[in-house]
């Protein structure tokens, strides 16, 4: 089985004092689950390249603020039909949660939610225990 590189983010904003952070429902062919926002690595990018493109190409947003890479990987994330395991590389984006959001044709839903509303919504154990590693990682 092929290990397909990938690199997510993990999209925040502080809204009177409260973070909020930003997940996307994947509504696609035979897709149907929240996740972060994030994709394959292309030959030649870093993580940090992947996520700001796929910022650009998921929600149509161009201002980011790249904060850093962080040292959390994750192995796994195969899902139901997908032909290889995903390496996880996760970044820390700020985005200012009052710009307009234009979906793109794989997504058709997003949320800005504080952190107990992010677990809750994510549907894979996979994702919720990398976004709890994370929230200690950034807390």
């Amino acid at each position: 089985m092929n290990l397909r590189k990938t690199a997510k983010a993990i999209i925040f904003d502080k809204v009177d004092g409260v973070l909020k952070f930003l997940i996307v429902k994947k509504e696609y062919n035979e897709y149907n689950y929240w996740q972060f926002v994030g994709g394959g690595i292309k030959e030649g990018e870093t993580p940090k390249d992947t996520v700001i493109r796929e910022i650009k190409e998921e929600l149509g947003i161009q201002d980011t603020n790249f904060i850093k890479q962080l040292a959390h990987k994750s192995i796994g994330y195969k899902f139901k039909n997908d032909k290889h395991e995903k390496e996880v590389v996760f970044c820390l984006v700020r985005i200012d949660s009052t710009l307009s959001i234009k979906l793109d044709k794989e997504h058709t839903k997003y949320l800005w939610g504080i952190e107990e509303e992010i677990m809750s919504t994510l549907m894979f154990e996979q994702q919720r225990r990398d976004f709890k590693k994370i929230m200690a990682i950034i807390s």
